[in-house]
């Protein structure tokens, strides 16, 4: 369930449910789309059910410049805030990892020591690994010299094999 995935869930998404959460960030109306009685159901003209104007241009790269201050200011009184931040920016990266999009190499070339969430950290040394580029296996590469985090570790290591490292002395370089 592509909701609970992305709202209920505090950990990793697994990797194998990733690429099923598509671009999703918050939720998924599948169901109700698909359900047989909401053919029936009037269109509603309710304004608070519309989105708020300044969430309709976010993109999934907007929301990881997000500081907590600036999520906290942002999704005051929405339903988002249910996510926290951590899961926010954790579904984000899955989309971004999804697209594998090589103009996104650049964005997500960013050291990832400039996120402090783990959670964060690992989702987006899997999109990097998404990306398929050498400039995002050398950034994993970095990040293995410097995190401590073991879930991070392992993301980077697994990140890295969808890129094809072989071996320590591939992963690491001459310091293997």
């Amino acid at each position: 369930c592509i909701s609970y995935l992305t709202i209920e869930h505090r950990g990793p998404i697994p990797m194998s449910l990733r690429p099923l959460i598509g671009d999703y960030l918050f939720g998924c109306d599948i169901c109700q789309d698909v359900c047989p009685w909401n053919n029936k159901a009037p269109l509603h003209q309710e304004p608070s059910f519309q989105a708020r104007p300044d969430y309709l241009t976010l993109t999934p790269l907007d929301l990881l410049g997000l500081s907590p201050q600036a999520f906290n200011r942002l999704f005051k009184d929405s339903p988002i805030k249910r996510t926290k931040r951590r899961g926010l920016l954790r579904n984000a990266a899955v989309v971004l990892g999804n697209r594998r999009d090589p103009d996104l190499t650049a964005p997500l070339a960013q050291p990832l020591d400039q996120e402090f969430e783990p959670l964060v950290r690992g989702h987006l040394a899997w999109a990097r690994g998404q990306t398929q580029s050498e400039e995002a296996k050398e950034v994993l590469k970095s990040a293995l010299t410097t995190e401590a985090d073991a879930y991070v570790r392992h993301e980077c290591l697994e990140a890295l094999g969808v890129l094809g490292a072989k071996g320590p002395e591939d992963l690491l370089g001459s310091e293997a």
